[in-house]
């Protein structure tokens, strides 16, 4: 029976390209704002596919109040080109508040690198981090 389970988990780690896996977490802060504290970002699926729809998901803990009136993703393709997204949040949040911020992107086709950057926005900067990937 045991050799069995352990024939069984050896076919359930070599078939990891049939599932997706979530990367738990990715990236880096890339601002000195500290009003918002990332402790958590996920993308899904990780690695990335090309052509990919994924998820962002960010939580974090809001250090100071203040109303967020974006969020800004920006992807960087090659250290050269950029594109970006603006998806509106209009909500305010209390000092200690923990909130998690989820959106989907349309990931590139084109092989190379990647840098994406999310940054929460008012009239300052909230919060800024950033993640690395390379598409074959």
């Amino acid at each position: 029976m045991l050799s069995y389970l352990a024939l069984l988990l050896y076919h359930a780690s070599s078939s990891v390209s049939l599932v997706k896996k979530v990367n738990l977490e990715v990236g880096s802060n890339c601002g000195s704002a500290a009003i918002y504290q990332v402790t958590s970002f996920v993308v899904t699926p990780w690695p990335i596919d090309p052509n990919e729809v994924g998820e962002i998901i960010m939580t974090g803990i809001f250090h100071q109040a203040v109303h967020v009136d974006d969020i800004f993703y920006a992807t960087t393709y090659n250290s050269q080109s950029t594109t970006a997204l603006t998806i509106a949040v209009q909500e305010s949040f209390a000092v200690n508040a923990t909130k998690t911020f989820e959106f989907t992107s349309q990931f590139s086709n084109e092989a190379g690198s990647y840098v994406g950057k999310v940054q929460l926005l008012t009239s300052q900067l909230i919060s800024c981090w950033q993640f690395e990937y390379t598409l074959d």
